[in-house]
């Protein structure tokens, strides 16, 4: 069974990046904060074998944390179709089942519909939630939240890296698909929405907030322990 690729002491310095608000812009009289989470990716395999770097689903723990805010309702998140990767089907009920895994383990935590018509490829500040593929240089994922004073989202964005390899697993194979050495794109959506619904990082290697995700995993689609509890107990 592989091992976790980092220390936890060095998992703390890594797990997320501040990013200031532009402006200290007022919501309602509210200041303005953002936050963006990143996914890191495993560490690879020989890039010879052309195997995934995943390893089975070792079972997860009851780890978990909060980054500070909640959703105050129900929301839409725009995806961009135009940045979804070539050949990549099924991609929007893809992501709506991520997000309804959290609405799922607690439905008092608000319903996500997803829309099809998105426009940015970065998170970009503009009212609204998104979703999209877009640059984001060796990461594979990256979730920017904006969240005012009073520790309610104002908008959430996530960004998919377009330059890496994705593709829509139909099964979960005991939570690693050995022959695929690309990005399932449930797997990554439920970790970064997990970020939208307020959850953070935390060091168990089979949690679905784990901060690193491997090709052929599909793992981090099914809830661990920890998961459920943290989603519980924040709404």
């Amino acid at each position: 069974m592989r091992k976790p690729i980092l220390p936890v002491v060095a998992l703390a310095s890594a797990l997320v990046l501040l990013v200031p608000a532009a402006a200290d812009a007022a919501t309602s009289g509210k200041t303005t904060r953002v936050r963006t989470h990143i996914l890191y990716q495993g560490k690879r395999k020989d890039r010879a074998t052309g195997a995934a770097n995943c390893s089975d689903d070792g079972g997860g723990t009851g780890a978990y944390a909060h980054s500070g805010w909640t959703l105050p309702g129900a929301r839409t998140t725009h995806l961009n179709t135009g940045s979804v990767p070539a050949g990549l089907s099924g991609v929007t009920s893809q992501l709506q089942s991520a997000y309804n895994r959290w609405h799922n383990a607690e439905p008092n935590a608000p319903k996500i519909t997803v829309a099809t018509d998105g426009n940015v490829t970065q998170a970009t500040r503009n009212g609204r939630f998104d979703v999209a593929w877009g640059s984001l240089g060796g990461v594979v994922a990256s979730t920017t939240t904006w969240f005012d004073s009073s520790n309610k989202v104002v908008e959430s964005d996530t960004i998919f890296n377009r330059n890496l390899p994705w593709f829509v697993s139909s099964v979960i194979d005991g939570g690693c698909v050995e022959t695929v050495a690309k990005y399932d794109v449930a797997n990554v959506a439920t970790h970064e929405f997990g970020h939208t619904y307020g959850m953070d990082h935390v060091s168990a290697r089979f949690n679905t907030m784990y901060p690193y995700v491997y090709t052929g995993e599909t793992l981090k689609r099914s809830l661990a322990s920890g998961d459920k509890q943290g989603i519980l107990t924040l709404y």
